[in-house]
């Protein structure tokens, strides 16, 4: 596997509320493809919140004529602690060191083989002199409210899901809310893995810009959605961005209530 090392500092342990609040941070990643990022966030919650994207794929020294990477890494896969590189001691599975994942898919068959990964793992074979590019790139959003006008001054669309990311099999009224950067454009109808287990629908109204699907899930379990946009011929970059949008789907709330309320 391939990880870029992120080590903020959010170690609590040993040290008194005023010096978290002085020192410290909190670190949530979203496994989002190359549409993810990692926010770090100061522990008293005031701004500037500091997020961590992919590099831009134009950036990227392996670029080819049709803007895919030769590498093929699609962004943020997986988010591993680094329990056998780091010897230090941390009392919370918070306070770890982590590396974001590139490439998971020799931890997927290794040190993952018994769980199902979020995001679809990935690797990369180099040939004999040959080259690939890896990066991260750091921007600044003014406090956490935002974040999402941050992303999208990058060029990184936003995914809301509404109510939240956990939904009961007999819901009717999910929403995943989408808004784009200018010049990106939402290609084709989202994909569900497990093939089926969420039906997404456009509802009428939207914008180029904003637009949302109205959700309907099928099955019960883990859900992931698949989203593919491509940059528009106004746009100042090329090719296409794949976003992945996590789900846990449950079966109906009053099935659920009644099973666990007794």
């Amino acid at each position: 596997g391939l990880g870029l090392s992120v080590p903020f500092n959010q170690m609590f342990t040993g040290r008194s509320l005023p010096q978290v609040a002085q020192r410290c941070s909190f670190t949530e990643v979203y496994l989002g493809g190359e549409a993810g990022y990692v926010q770090v966030t100061r522990t008293t919650g005031e701004g500037p919140v500091l997020l961590v994207l992919p590099l831009r794929r134009d950036r990227r020294e392996d670029v080819g004529a049709e803007g895919r990477s030769a590498s093929g890494w699609r962004g943020f896969e997986g988010w591993r602690p680094l329990k056998q590189e780091d010897r230090a001691n941390y009392d919370w599975m918070h306070e770890m060191l982590y590396e974001v994942v590139v490439h998971s898919e020799a931890y997927a068959r290794a040190e993952w083989r018994g769980a199902a990964p979020w995001a679809p793992p990935s690797s990369a074979t180099l040939p004999p002199g040959g080259s690939a590019t890896y990066g991260l790139r750091m921007i600044l959003a003014r406090d956490v409210e935002s974040v999402g006008e941050a992303l999208l001054a990058a060029g990184v669309p936003v995914a809301t899901p509404l109510p939240a990311a956990t939904l009961h099999a007999d819901m009717t009224d999910a929403r995943l809310h989408l808004s784009t950067p200018k010049g990106l454009e939402v290609v084709g109808s989202p994909r569900s893995d497990p093939p089926g287990c969420l039906e997404a629908a456009p509802l009428s109204g939207g914008t180029a810009a904003a637009h949302a699907l109205r959700l309907r899930p099928v099955a019960v379990g883990r859900c992931r959605l698949t989203l593919r946009y491509r940059w528009g011929p106004a746009a100042d970059r090329r090719g296409e961005l794949l976003q992945f949008v996590h789900y846990n789907l449950l079966e109906p709330a009053a099935a659920l209530l009644q099973r666990h309320g007794d």
